[in-house]
């Protein structure tokens, strides 16, 4: 009877705050899992980690992510929850990457990131490399530069050839990899392929950059 009092309780939340859960995500965390609904609990827990991470609350995002890793694991073994319980995981383990390198604990950032990338299937280009170019970042702030460059690359072969329809999503992931790169060159003193680089891509930030895209190519272009 508790069980069905406490998913009752989420439930009535969840339509309460429909508009916005995430102030309610920790609340419908605990009572989905009191329900004994992992597989409903982990998703808030991730919220809850995202909105502590709003506040810097990072010691509390860790436990609330671990907490939802912990749940997660015993979804995997249901059959019919196996391919959205792989992505929260997947979402989870990212989101510690994050936390991780924000800490500058930079191989604790490379072993989740790993974590996530082995929960995602190789046809989700975008999501495979965004967390190549994430590793790359951090293999940078390590110094090891020429791992950084092939990291990028990595994420390049990930995303595959240029979408046939626009497709902003891997334009604005492709222009990340691209301006990681240039990072990569100038620690590299490759001065040529710097700025060959930065020439190529300026015409592209223009037609197919979002605001992040600019503002990354323009504090790259000002390192020559």
């Amino acid at each position: 009877r508790r069980r069905y009092l406490h998913r009752l309780t989420a439930q009535a939340l969840e339509n309460l705050h429909s508009a916005d859960l995430a102030p309610v995500s920790h609340q419908l965390a605990t009572h989905y899992e009191r329900a004994g609904l992992p597989h409903l609990a982990a998703p808030h827990f991730l919220r809850a980690a995202r909105v502590a991470r709003q506040v810097y609350a990072n010691d509390e995002a860790i436990c609330l992510i671990r907490r939802g890793l912990e749940l997660i694991e015993d979804v995997k073994t249901n059959i019919g929850k196996v391919e959205s319980a792989s992505e929260t995981v997947a979402q989870l383990w990212e989101e510690l990457g994050d936390i991780f390198e924000q800490r500058a604990q930079h191989e604790q950032a490379l072993l989740t990131y790993q974590n996530a990338q082995s929960r995602i299937s190789n046809s989700d280009q975008i999501w495979q490399a965004r967390l190549y170019r994430k590793k790359a970042a951090v293999l940078r702030e390590q110094r090891h530069y020429a791992q950084a460059l092939d990291a990028c690359h990595q994420a390049e072969y990930a995303l595959g050839s240029q979408p046939d329809r626009a497709d902003d999503l891997w334009w604005v992931e492709w222009l990340e990899v691209q301006i990681e790169q240039v990072w990569a060159h100038y620690w590299l003193a490759k001065w040529p392929e710097m700025d060959t680089l930065l020439n190529k891509l300026q015409p592209i930030v223009q037609e197919h950059g979002k605001g992040g895209n600019r503002m990354r190519f323009l504090m790259a272009s000002c390192l020559l």
